[in-house]
């Protein structure tokens, strides 16, 4: 970096401690010339030159540190990169610059006119002698980014996280998204529980370079074959998508303790944010078909306003061990239900739970 562009900010060198005299003069002001922080009021200076360099401050400057509104009447706090320091607010008619200060429209103090001294990193120094912000230009959801301030949305998932590599190649601007999905082309996607916006696709041709199309999802995502881990439960196909173990995954009926380990996709937990649930173990299923279809082995059984295909049983003696454990053979639907002694089953007003652990009327199902 050129001496001209050099930005530094001092401390002052406080002298009062060490006995030194009131300066000739009296103390000067904040925005006033400096060598050194015991000629300022504010016992801060900083300095025209900073180890034989140019600071970029002609002259130096009195200033004071601060935290907010802690400045004096004539002057504005102003974050300068390392903290904030007071300077002369110039948006006063009485208020002029020092020579080689200009007003900074913006911010209204008086800051360095920077044709002469340079910007600090990150800005840039205009026509006018006025130090501005680089001007950066955003991209938009699915394009490529390194970080969160790189994309209109602020939000990117990034290609590398503590230095190593996440599998999004050259990453890709997203927003978060909720059950109402997102706007325009895209797909809102569960990421490790986070749920983002992701382009929508049909075909792999509408993805990016490094993305593939996920046809369940209806979404591009990494190529998995490019370091993306699909995660548990997933395993990476030959053709760089992720598609279920389905070895390891539960048919309807068995236990469960999420989605993700049930061949159907569909799992009715054991437990949710308001405890037991009554379904024990979890069980796989998968919810009715329009007209009430479900697969071999099972019916379709209304619950609580939604319709699950549970395993079929015949009602009569010895029906009760038909069903898993936890479980018994409701005589009314013919299916296995949570035996309603279970913690969070609660068979309602219409029904009531008999000693055989069935909801016999007089209670209503949850």
């Amino acid at each position: 970096m050129s001496q001209s562009r050099i930005f530094y900010i001092i401390v002052g060198i406080l002298f009062y401690g060490c006995g030194e005299p009131t300066p000739e003069g009296g103390y000067r002001s904040n925005g006033e010339e400096c060598e050194w922080g015991f000629q300022c009021s504010g016992e801060l200076c900083i300095a025209e030159q900073v180890g034989g360099d140019f600071s970029g401050w002609p002259g130096g400057v009195c200033t004071k540190a601060c935290t907010g509104n802690d400045c004096p009447g004539n002057q504005i706090c102003t974050d300068l990169g390392d903290g904030g320091y007071c300077l002369p607010d110039c948006s006063r008619s009485s208020t002029e610059c020092r020579e080689g200060y200009l007003c900074h429209p913006q911010l209204n103090v008086c800051l360095p006119h920077c044709i002469a001294t340079g910007c600090p990193s990150g800005l840039s120094c205009a026509e006018s002698g006025i130090c501005e912000a680089d001007h950066k230009v955003l991209v938009p959801p699915g394009a490529p980014c390194e970080a969160h301030n790189d994309c209109m949305t602020g939000y990117c998932i990034a290609p590398t996280l503590d230095g190593k590599p996440t599998g999004w190649t050259d990453g890709i601007c997203s927003m978060p998204c909720s059950t109402d999905g997102c706007d325009g082309p895209f797909q809102c996607v569960v990421l490790d529980a986070t749920p983002v916006c992701l382009p929508s696709c049909t075909e792999s041709a509408q993805c990016r370079d490094g993305y593939l199309c996920n046809p369940e999802i209806g979404a591009c995502l990494p190529d998995c074959r490019s370091g993306w881990t699909c995660g548990t439960g997933y395993q990476c196909g030959q053709d760089g998508l992720c598609t279920f173990i389905t070895a390891d995954l539960g048919a309807g009926g068995e236990a469960c303790l999420a989605d993700w380990q049930c061949q159907t996709g569909w799992c009715l937990e054991e437990s949710d944010d308001q405890g037991p649930t009554g379904w024990v173990g979890g069980l796989c299923t998968i919810p009715c078909g329009p007209l009430g279809q479900c697969p071999p082995a099972t019916q379709c059984a209304a619950l609580s306003g939604s319709a699950w295909c549970l395993t079929s049983c015949t009602p009569g003696p010895g029906s009760l061990g038909s069903c898993r454990p936890g479980y018994v053979c409701d005589p009314f639907l013919s299916v296995c239900l949570p035996n309603c002694h279970n913690d969070g089953w609660d068979c309602g007003v219409q029904y009531q739970c008999n000693m055989q652990g069935i909801c016999a009327p007089g209670g209503r199902r949850r």
